[in-house]
């Protein structure tokens, strides 16, 4: 019941004990004075405080770093349930990453078609294994943290100078440099 509240994804090959051992650790954090979680971030290799832009209000700051931590104790499980885990840092990321991923799976052609082509790319002559993938990685960079997204434009030759609020701006770039499109169309996520 716990592990539903806190978003901890359940998965066939764990055990009881694996439940019990996450929520023990969960409720640890979850009653830590902020300074003590703030250390429990560092000791499991999270960015320093200063690198997360966390928010200034310390509840939200507070739920942040019990998300980033909890994804330290269960990235496995999303990436056994399909989700590409490699450059998210939180729960809730990983939910909607795996969210998205579902929904792209469940696509009809035609459909994976229409959406591809709403981001101004070409789908023809694509098969639907290329549009599937094409659309996550969409997804992962939507999803994944600004600077990891930066990360990503700078390794692949794209210029990177762009304000938080401008991620879809980034992952437009990406798109481009990775598989062309008409200039003049920019893909704005909801549209």
């Amino acid at each position: 019941e716990q592990c539903k509240e806190w978003h901890m994804p359940q998965h066939i090959k764990l055990k009881r004990e694996d439940y019990l051992g996450r929520l023990q650790f969960a409720i640890l954090w979850w009653e830590m004075p902020m300074r003590e979680l703030e250390k429990e971030c560092k000791e499991w290799g999270l960015p320093s405080i200063s690198d997360l832009s966390l928010p200034k209000d310390e509840e939200e700051k507070r739920g942040r770093l019990f998300d980033y931590l909890m994804f330290c104790l269960v990235w496995e499980t999303f990436e056994a349930m399909g989700v590409w885990c490699g450059q998210l840092n939180s729960c809730s990321a990983a939910w909607k990453l795996h969210d998205e991923f579902k929904a792209i799976d469940s696509m009809s052609l035609a459909e994976l078609r229409a959406k591809y082509q709403e981001m101004g790319l070409p789908a023809q002559n694509l098969q639907k294994w290329e549009i599937v993938e094409r659309l996550k990685q969409v997804s992962l960079w939507l999803t994944m943290p600004f600077s990891a997204l930066q990360t990503e434009c700078r390794e692949s030759r794209v210029n990177s100078i762009a304000k938080e609020s401008e991620q879809a701006e980034l992952a437009t770039r990406l798109m481009n440099a990775h598989w062309g499109q008409n200039p003049s169309t920019r893909y704005r996520p909801g549209q």
